[in-house]
């Protein structure tokens, strides 16, 4: 039975984000086995902070991004395209031609019979062994009319098994007699022009996706580094508190007195580190390379990570 998008979202996030920050080349005996049980855990605190009805604890722990939603119903997006997300092509008549190679432009290498090629949509370049990482263009036929084949271009997210969305707003045909080659000739020119699109298609999406996910990452980084300063924060003042207590004893204690200074300087150290590492997530800086322009979706995508209402800096999303 396969894996459902949830706990295999999980698992990624386990298996190659995190895993590989806290520790990059010691990810342990057996990384797969533990970041199961990561995710399982991670899901299991999800699924009893909703049954509480606390959604900004479930918010916290639900520490990975999910993809943004795939389209489930016909559209138009901003270049004319009547994108729809088809669960199942074979079953409207359409037959798959291939995968398109990234920036192959229809040339004698355009698809791609690795299954491995497509733009990036993780934002540190992660790429796992079902696809997910990646999103790629696709070409599909539908049959022929008068002698004269013809194509539609897409794309899909590697990693789902929901199906490509589909630019149904033009199809793409050939002449008569004109074929579409599998062995990576350049084959049917309308097949070749179709392939172009579905390239243009998946960069933009990939895009899309990696300037959502980065701009989630963001939020989740500021969220951490939030709950770090309040703890810090926290405990300074109970030190201070403790501090007082002390001097009212008469004696002073002086030693005890010296490092409960020491570490309130420490802890003012991580609150002014951890407030310098809010300030750039929420101006879209984020450590590993992290960097995004914050528009109003990567706000939004910044929000949904630790469950906020409105952006940090107050402007809307």
């Amino acid at each position: 039975m396969p894996i459902s998008a949830e706990p295999k979202t999980a698992y990624a996030f386990q298996r190659h984000t995190a895993a590989r920050r806290a520790c990059p080349r010691k990810a342990g005996p057996n990384p797969a086995i533990e970041a199961i049980a990561a995710a399982r855990a991670d899901l299991a605190a999800y699924a009893a902070a909703l049954a509480t009805g606390d959604t900004k604890a479930a918010a916290r722990v639900r520490r990975y991004a999910p993809s943004a939603p795939c389209l489930s119903y016909q559209s138009e997006s901003p270049r004319g395209e009547r994108l729809a997300h088809v669960d199942k092509p074979e079953a409207f008549g359409l037959r798959l031609v291939g995968r398109v190679v990234p920036e192959s432009y229809g040339g004698r290498d355009t698809w791609d019979s690795r299954e491995s090629c497509g733009w990036h949509t993780d934002p540190f370049g992660d790429i796992f062994r079902d696809g997910t990482g990646l999103c790629y263009g696709l070409v599909y036929q539908f049959p022929a009319r008068d002698g004269r084949a013809r194509f539609v271009a897409g794309y899909e997210f590697g990693g789902c098994d929901g199906g490509p969305t589909l630019d149904l707003g033009r199809v793409y045909e050939g002449e008569r007699g004109d074929n579409c080659s599998y062995d990576g000739a350049p084959g049917n020119p309308a097949a070749r022009d179709a392939a172009r699109s579905a390239d243009s298609m998946a960069q933009r999406a990939a895009e899309k996706e990696r300037e959502y996910e980065t701009g989630w990452q963001l939020g989740r980084i500021w969220e951490e580094a939030r709950e770090e300063a309040t703890a810090a924060r926290k405990g300074a003042l109970a030190l201070l508190a403790e501090r007082r207590a002390a001097r009212r004893m008469g004696d002073g204690f002086p030693a005890v007195c010296a490092a409960i200074r020491g570490q309130v300087r420490l802890a003012l150290a991580a609150i002014t580190t951890a407030r310098e590492t809010m300030r750039k997530a929420i101006e879209g800086d984020g450590p590993h390379g992290l960097c995004v322009y914050m528009g109003t979706d990567e706000k939004a995508a910044f929000c949904d990570a630790p469950g906020l209402a409105t952006f940090p800096d107050g402007s809307a999303h």
